[in-house]
């Protein structure tokens, strides 16, 4: 599960896992002289195992089935221009990314710059909006699963095509 989570310190989370930089890590963590150790969420590492077991199998799980609304462009951007969130789009969704800010290990600034804030306001036209897909998908990054399966929890609406 190396890199599967870049946010977390450790290469492996599970205590018995050989990581000679994880042991470093928490011994300079103990001395003072490491601070603010980042760890992945436990319910994403038993999500990403779930992953890697069925992958092994052959199988992948399935897509996501939680029913979002789908907006329109003039009710994305009241949504944008009436509250003070980070929106972004990805992959012809609207994601609400306000949350994730501090996690990001890219910075906040990186997704700030694919929000739709004040980019809405000055231009009508959507094919002007900025758009994270290409960016998330390999244009300056190409994300692991664990962080699609995150970007697919902060999905808030489909924007209608």
């Amino acid at each position: 599960m190396s890199h599967a989570f870049p946010h977390d310190f450790r290469s492996g989370p599970s205590l018995t896992d050989w990581d000679p930089s994880k042991w470093a890590i928490l011994l300079f963590h103990y001395f003072g002289f490491a601070t603010k150790l980042r760890r992945a969420k436990d319910e994403d590492i038993k999500d990403g195992l779930e992953y890697m077991r069925l992958k092994e199998q052959g199988k992948t799980l399935g897509e996501e089935t939680r029913d979002l609304p789908t907006w329109t462009c003039h009710e994305l951007k009241a949504s944008v221009t009436k509250k003070s969130r980070c929106l972004i789009l990805l992959d012809g969704y609207v994601v609400d990314a306000t949350k994730y800010l501090s996690e990001h290990p890219g910075g906040s600034k990186l997704i700030r710059s694919y929000s739709l804030k004040d980019v809405i306001v000055r231009t009508p036209s959507p094919d002007t909006w900025p758009d994270a897909s290409v960016a998330f998908h390999g244009g300056m990054n190409i994300h692991s699963w664990a962080a699609n399966q995150q970007m697919k929890k902060l999905r808030i609406a489909k924007l209608e095509s």
